[in-house]
């Protein structure tokens, strides 16, 4: 488990990161090298080991492997306005794509949390349910 002042550390590291070294982050929490991170993710060798912020990179590795759940997360912040687009894409009549479109709803309310629905139940004449109506459904189902 990651200690708490590894998260905040993690996340900072995370926020300075180029979608690439984010995505090598997450190759190379399950990869035994860099070089097989590198391939998996299909960059040169020479690209990662030529990071300039590197060392920010094997740190940002080394706690994500204590803790990955973070990486996927700020993977899927990134992925928001990306959702976002296709949401307006969709709305403005210029998109068809029914699975983009599934993933963009998907990426959305994971980020942001699903949206409550509220649903009322109202009585045989459109006013309020009675107790005895509720208990007579819960024994029912008894």
């Amino acid at each position: 488990m990651i200690p708490d002042d590894g998260h905040e550390q993690l996340s900072d590291i995370l926020r300075t990161l180029t979608p690439e070294q984010l995505k090598f982050v997450a190759a190379r929490m399950y990869q035994r090298s860099d070089a097989a991170a590198a391939r998996e993710c299909d960059l040169p060798s020479s690209t990662v080991y030529g990071w300039d912020n590197k060392p920010d990179v094997d740190r940002a590795v080394q706690l994500a492997q204590l803790d990955g759940v973070h990486v996927a997360q700020e993977r899927l912040r990134r992925l928001m306005d990306k959702a976002v687009d296709v949401l307006e894409g969709e709305m403005n009549g210029k998109s068809r794509n029914a699975k983009r479109l599934e993933a963009a709803i998907e990426v959305l309310d994971r980020v942001m949390g699903k949206a409550t629905q509220r649903n009322e139940i109202s009585g045989a004449d459109g006013g309020p349910v009675s107790l005895a109506v509720v208990e007579r459904i819960v024994r029912a189902d008894d």
